[in-house]
C-alpha cells in the first residue's frame, strides 16, 4: 500500500497519453448494502438509508459489462457485506471466469467452508476485517456478539 502500481498498467497510460478512453483497471461493486455487523467506524452506515440487495442477474450484467470493457479486477466490498448476498460465490467465478482477477472484503462471519471452497481459489485477496484482538473489544468495536471473535 505504500506505492503505486502504474507500471503494471502502462499501456493503459500510454493509451490515456494518446487522448483514448480507458476503462478503469479495477472497480468496485456493493453487492448489497444489508449487513450483519454494526461497526463503529463503518462509512457505508452514514450514506446508505435503505438495505437492498443488488439483483442477481444485474450484478452477472455488470461483472460481464466491466469484462467486455477492459476492467481488469473487480473487488466486492463497501456498503455492506457481500457474503450476505445469495450469488457472492457465482459472481466471483462468473468474472473469474471471463478473465478478471477478483477480490473480495468481508467480515468473514458467513464464510463457511462451502463458500470458501468455491471462492478462495479463484479469489486474488480476500480481507478479512478483524478490527480487535480480544472478543470483549471485538464485540463493542464491530457491534456484534463475542461469539463471533472465535468463529471469525
Amino acid at each position: 500500500m505504500d506505492g503505486h502500481k502504474l507500471p503494471w498498467h502502462l499501456d493503459r497510460v500510454e493509451a490515456w497519453e494518446r487522448g483514448e478512453l480507458i476503462p478503469p483497471v479495477t472497480m468496485d461493486m456493493a453487492l448489497t448494502t444489508r449487513c450483519n455487523a454494526s461497526c463503529h467506524f463503518c462509512a457505508a452506515a452514514f450514506h446508505t438509508g435503505t438495505r437492498s440487495k443488488l439483483p442477481t442477474d444485474r450484478a452477472m450484467m455488470l461483472v460481464e459489462d466491466a469484462a467486455a470493457i477492459g476492467v481488469r479486477g473487480m473487488v466486492l466490498m463497501s456498503d455492506g457485506e457481500s457474503t450476505l448476498h445469495p450469488a457472492w460465490a457465482d459472481v466471483i467465478e462468473y468474472g473469474k471466469g471471463l478473465g478478471m482477477d477478483m477480490a473480495a472484503a468481508s467480515n468473514g462471519f458467513l464464510l463457511t467452508p462451502e463458500l470458501a471452497d468455491r471462492a478462495l481459489p479463484v479469489l486474488t485477496y480476500l480481507r478479512i476485517n478483524f478490527s480487535a484482538g480480544e472478543p470483549k473489544r471485538y464485540s463493542e468495536i464491530m457491534g456484534v456478539p463475542e461469539f463471533w471473535f472465535e468463529r471469525v
